[in-house]
């Protein structure tokens, strides 16, 4: 009777170890098994003993089974929850057999019930998926229509393209972040958001392609603008060189962007051929020049041995000594603007030397006008010309009121 029973295990033992059937025949085919294990124990007479240790044995694992069912039964429901209940009624069928007839029904009762249980809530939550699923349909919907309308926008410039760039990608992770959608509508759903996504960046390449075809007729003119600027930048014809440095300065910044790689080169290249040229403007219309810092040697020197000259006593010589080396200061030319000081110095020797000559006020001040126009003349400085005519000119006018007033005056006297 133990070698029976040890077949009956061996084949217990196979039957469990045997892969899966058609879920159709499952339970047939289970129930049959089922009743051929009954019968062997009731049939066979196999020894009470053995009977009633087996029995035992599948009572304590069902009971466990039981358990395990029930503490399932008091979760929150989840997929796992439910291969859990699965693999708990794989055991009970095919790893256990019988029990006594007395606790037979009550143990299937206590694990159906919680099994049912877990069904239960299985429906409740596929009914909140169906919901849930809907809102996700929606939610996707508005992400494709978003994506539509920035793919249908009329963008016109690389900014705002990037921008728009940026924040479909965000639609698009916000897009895989919402979870499943009915199955219904899972494919429709999917092709349209390929087909924004698609439309979208095909235009934005198409613009880009465009851009770099522009950038490079831009990176052309620019390199233009830098030759012009580079030919001029030692220029010393500020008159002419002035006017064209500010125009080109003025059309570079009216000329669009350049492939960015080579931005940084050609923007140093025409900015340090600019700022040479109006550094040196500036130099010049400070007199830095080397000719005025030369001027400046020379002058320094002259007004040096000029304080230890001699001045005639007769005023004739005298006049022609003042109109000698004031013809010869003037000769050095222009010094550098902040060492005007020293043209003050001379212009202050020759008053007081022309002082010592008992001449009228009227007469010093017209041999230092003299003087200062001979040195505007040999300097050749237009402006400061210019500059003595406008304020001529507003003498004239002031005297000219003057005159107008007292006549008015007198008029009325």
């Amino acid at each position: 009777m133990a070698e029976i029973y040890k077949t009956f295990k061996t084949l217990q033992k196979k039957w469990r170890s045997t892969g899966a059937v058609p879920r159709l025949e499952s339970n047939n085919l289970w129930q049959t098994y089922h009743h051929h294990v009954e019968n062997f124990y009731t049939f066979l007479h196999l020894n009470r003993e053995f009977r009633d240790l087996d029995f035992k044995h599948n009572l304590d694992q069902k009971l466990k089974i039981i358990e395990l069912a029930e503490e399932l039964a008091t979760k929150p429901f989840t997929n796992k929850v439910f291969r859990e209940l699965q693999t708990l009624h794989k055991m009970w069928k095919e790893e256990l057999g019988p029990v006594h007839k007395e606790h037979s029904e009550d143990t299937w009762k206590r694990f159906q019930d919680a099994t049912k249980i877990i069904h239960d809530k299985r429906l409740i939550y596929n009914a909140s998926l169906d919901e849930n699923y809907a809102k996700n349909l929606v939610e996707k919907q508005q992400i494709v229509s978003q994506i539509n309308a920035h793919a249908t926008m009329p963008y016109e410039t690389h900014k705002q393209f990037q921008q728009a760039s940026s924040t479909v990608q965000k639609l698009r992770d916000h897009y895989f972040e919402i979870g499943k959608v009915p199955a219904k509508d899972r494919d429709t759903l999917w092709e349209s958001f390929k087909d924004a996504t698609r439309t979208f960046n095909r235009n934005k390449n198409k613009y880009f392609k465009s851009q770099k075809k522009e950038q490079l007729e831009n990176l052309n003119k620019k390199k233009d603008l830098v030759r012009v600027a580079e030919e001029h930048m030692n220029s010393s014809d500020h008159q002419i060189v002035t006017p064209l440095m500010k125009r080109i300065q003025h059309e570079w910044k009216s000329i669009g962007q350049v492939p960015r790689k080579d931005n940084d080169k050609i923007w140093k290249q025409f900015k340090n051929a600019c700022n040479t040229y109006f550094e040196n403007l500036k130099k010049d219309r400070n007199g830095d020049t080397p000719e005025a810092i030369e001027a400046l040697k020379h002058k320094t020197e002259f007004l040096k041995n000029l304080k230890e000259k001699e001045i005639p006593t007769n005023r004739t010589e005298a006049l022609n000594l003042v109109k000698s080396i004031t013809s010869e200061w003037n000769g050095f030319g222009r010094v550098p603007k902040d060492s005007k000081d020293i043209d003050a110095k001379f212009k202050k020797f020759i008053e007081k030397t022309l002082k010592g000559l008992d001449l009228s006020k009227e007469e010093i001040q017209n041999h230092v006008y003299e003087s200062k126009l001979r040195d505007m003349f040999t300097s050749n400085d237009t402006r400061s010309f210019d500059y003595e005519q406008i304020q001529l000119r507003k003498k004239i006018d002031e005297i000219t009121s003057e005159i107008r007033q007292l006549e008015n005056n007198l008029q009325f006297f």
